[in-house]
């Protein structure tokens, strides 16, 4: 049988822009899963198939697990993949772990725009710009929490979920202490991000460093994390981000500093990008229709960018970092209590932190128990994040 290589999507527009936003080889690898995954025509074309579904392969793929296998499988790509072997014993058995993946190494042109592309967005963010919160009702998120809860390992879950927090930060007297449901939600959230991008449209990647090694994808607290250690759990005060951003920001505070910082890195990148490919970063995106942004297809030129004045918005003020982006990235207005420090009790023990999900047959629900994790989360940004 020969199946279009196309797709008809059930996914929504918003979805849909953020996938026109990755780069060239992770969107047609996000697409080609999406052909299998999320493809309206190709189920309509199953279900009228000579045989139907007493055929055994028709019913696989028109299996809604197989197809959230299908994208839970690529949304970790590069970051976390699941084990093959399933556990034996407590609540572990027949579940798998979350193991570290080897980070993507995209092709020497594509790496290179990555990286000024990191910084641009980075840029904008530092100067006013929109942000995408993760939206935890949409499909995509869906197939990947209802995988989550029915295939992972409770304790690998909270492995995952610790990411940005080290030993170090783990013994700090004003942590929360971190629970089951919170590190679900936020193991959902790593994964989603690393699949479109985090809210600021960052596509999480790697860089090599002077040794040649490759070092892994950065957990990233929004807020830092010294001086904000009651939000070191909280799942909507991290995302997945970059090295090479972080590379750059590391421990500058100062917004304008990190403008100025930001804007001669991404000029430095760019004339780079121009001698050792012989065009401009803009001139290989339009060729291969890789939009800046969702719905903004040319990305704007350097010269057009200015530093914000020091007196002229105070961008790293509760207000204008916190208040905005965490509500919204939470969908929960609780989040503004949590900034002012008025919420006392651990991210994961509000009811509203449990995970519920439809699965079809019946609701599963992930309870708040108080485990104990070894944790993955021993990379920090430049930030202190």
């Amino acid at each position: 049988m020969q199946i279009n290589p196309g797709y008809r999507s059930n996914l929504s527009r918003n979805e849909l822009a953020r996938i026109n936003a990755l780069s060239p080889s992770k969107r047609a690898l996000v697409e080609h899963s999406l052909q299998y995954s999320n493809n309206d025509a190709l189920d309509q074309l199953l279900r009228h198939y000579d045989g139907g579904s007493d055929d055994p392969v028709i019913r696989l793929l028109l299996d809604q697990e197989f197809k959230d296998a299908i994208v839970h499988g690529v949304s970790g790509k590069g970051y976390r993949y699941q084990d093959s072997q399933p556990g034996t014993r407590g609540d572990g058995k027949g579940k798998y772990l979350l193991m570290a993946d080897k980070p993507t190494n995209y092709g020497p042109e594509e790496q290179a725009a990555l990286e000024i592309l990191a910084l641009r967005k980075e840029l904008d963010y530092v100067q006013g710009g929109r942000i995408d919160p993760i939206d935890p009702q949409s499909t995509l998120y869906q197939m990947i929490a209802r995988h989550n809860a029915s295939n992972i390992r409770p304790t690998s879950l909270i492995a995952t979920g610790e990411g940005g927090i080290d030993k170090d930060r783990r013994i700090h007297p004003d942590l929360p202490p971190q629970t089951l449901a919170n590190a679900t939600v936020a193991t959902n959230n790593q994964l989603i991000d690393n699949l479109l991008g985090n809210e600021r449209y960052e596509q999480s990647i790697t860089n090599v460093d002077k040794n040649g090694i490759r070092s892994s994808i950065p957990v990233e607290h929004k807020l830092s994390f010294d001086g904000h250690e009651n939000l070191g759990r909280e799942p909507s005060n991290r995302m997945m981000g970059s090295t090479v951003k972080n590379s750059v920001l590391r421990s500058e505070g100062d917004p304008y500093r990190q403008q100025v910082l930001l804007l001669r890195k991404a000029a430095e990148l760019e004339d780079a990008y121009r001698s050792n490919h012989g065009r401009d970063v803009r001139e290989y995106m339009t060729e291969n229709d890789w939009n800046y942004k969702p719905n903004q297809s040319v990305m704007p030129r350097l010269e057009d960018f200015g530093t914000v004045d020091k007196g002229e918005r105070k961008l790293t003020s509760k207000k204008s970092i916190m208040k905005s982006p965490l509500r919204m990235a939470g969908t929960r207005p609780e989040m503004v209590e949590l900034a002012s420090g008025k919420r006392t009790d651990s991210p994961g023990d509000s009811k509203e932190r449990a995970l519920y999900i439809d699965s079809g047959g019946g609701d599963v629900s992930i309870g708040e128990g108080v485990l104990k994790s070894n944790g993955n989360g021993k990379h920090k940004n430049g930030n202190g994040h």
